[in-house]
């Protein structure tokens, strides 16, 4: 997976809040440990009290880091954020168009992403080629979220399957109406994407419909 950019609000301020929240306990834990240090420092055995002593100095710092890893992974799919939760398996066609002679072609299409907060992966599959997302950014401030990456395309041992080339796509995302008993969290409803790669002069639409795993 690839770290994206985004202009996300929450990419801000929520690292600051982790970092806030994790004091809390460090506070706690680092008190404990403090007068841990003070009876191992009573004992004949000094090496107890060094390790209470960095221990207590470690500890914001790695509840920090676990709670970062666990929302990076997790928790941020319970709530509604600006950064759409596109993970899963994505069925849908992608049109052709060649644009020197005009000429259009639809295709089967299956789109497989993994999504983290803070890392993204795109691999799309047709009867003829598979790409794989090398680079992207979430544009989330307007009317509807968009996904734009650059991708590397890789062609099948099939007749007419072009050359190894690089695009690049812009995924439209599109939600549901939530039903009542979830009106914080927004669920995705389709994809409607746009590529160009300049091969041969052609660009493709599609629209990924169904996610038909989560």
């Amino acid at each position: 997976m690839y770290y994206y950019a985004t202009d996300a609000p929450e990419k801000i301020w929520v690292p600051w809040f982790i970092a806030i929240v994790a004091t809390i306990p460090g506070v706690g834990i680092n008190r404990w440990l403090t007068t841990m240090t003070i009876t191992a420092n009573a004992d004949p055995n000094p090496e107890l009290g060094l390790l209470f002593v960095v221990l207590g100095a470690a500890s914001g710092i790695i509840i920090n880091a676990v709670l970062y890893v666990c929302f990076d992974r997790w928790w941020w799919r319970w709530f509604s954020w600006s950064v759409p939760d596109l993970e899963g398996t994505w069925v849908g066609e992608v049109y052709r168009r060649n644009t020197d002679t005009g000429g259009e072609e639809k295709r089967d299409a299956v789109m497989r992403i993994r999504q983290t907060w803070s890392k993204i992966s795109v691999e799309m599959e047709t009867c003829k080629s598979t790409s794989e997302l090398i680079m992207a950014a979430f544009n989330t401030q307007g009317a509807l979220p968009k996904l734009s990456y650059q991708y590397e395309v890789r062609p099948k041992s099939v007749p007419n399957a072009g050359n190894m080339h690089t695009g690049v796509a812009r995924h439209t995302v599109t939600f549901e109406e939530p039903p009542a008993k979830s009106k914080n969290r927004k669920v995705v409803r389709s994809i409607d994407a746009e590529y160009y790669t300049d091969q041969y002069g052609r660009t493709t639409a599609g629209q990924q419909i169904g996610r038909i795993n989560l």
